[in-house]
């Protein structure tokens, strides 16, 4: 299922205020997310935004929906993998929007977030998601009574 096309707006609104350097996307889906963020990160002048997905078909049918090109200082990356692969592999990210099907609470323990680095976690009304507030000394934890939940995180 998709985030909410209000969340997708939070998301444009966050990359254009925080204007991250390194964007972080778990569970491309149909690419609404990567949508907004790749707009607001091209509006910015700057950032490099990965996306990722196990399934090949959304992550081409996402690019294509979103219109992301590799220019203007705005730099794409999809990667056929899990969220925790991505996690795990990409350094210094500034915001991270976690939406994947795999396991949350580990995809946020692994990423490597920069000083101050925001963590939206969609669906945090999900039980199995609240040992993410322990993961780690948050400086601050924003939960929004959504429908699914949203909960923001900041370093």
């Amino acid at each position: 299922m998709a985030s909410e096309y209000e969340v997708y707006d939070l998301l444009y609104a966050l990359v254009r205020l925080l204007k991250p350097k390194v964007i972080l996307e778990t569970g491309t889906y149909k690419g609404g997310a990567t949508k907004a963020m790749a707009k607001a990160a091209k509006e910015n002048g700057m950032g490099f935004l990965w996306t990722c997905d196990t399934d090949a078909k959304k992550l081409t049918e996402a690019a294509e929906f979103a219109g992301v090109v590799n220019s203007d200082g705005i730099w794409w990356g999809a990667d056929l993998c899990t969220g925790l692969e991505l996690c795990s592999k990409a350094e210094n990210v500034d915001l991270a929007f976690i939406d994947s099907s795999g396991d949350r609470v580990a995809e946020v323990a692994a990423l490597n977030l920069a000083p101050g680095g925001v963590v939206v976690l969609h669906d945090s009304k999900r039980p199995q998601y609240e040992p993410i507030k322990l993961l780690r000394p948050w400086k601050a934890i924003w939960e929004v009574d959504t429908i699914q939940g949203l909960a923001i995180f900041q370093s």
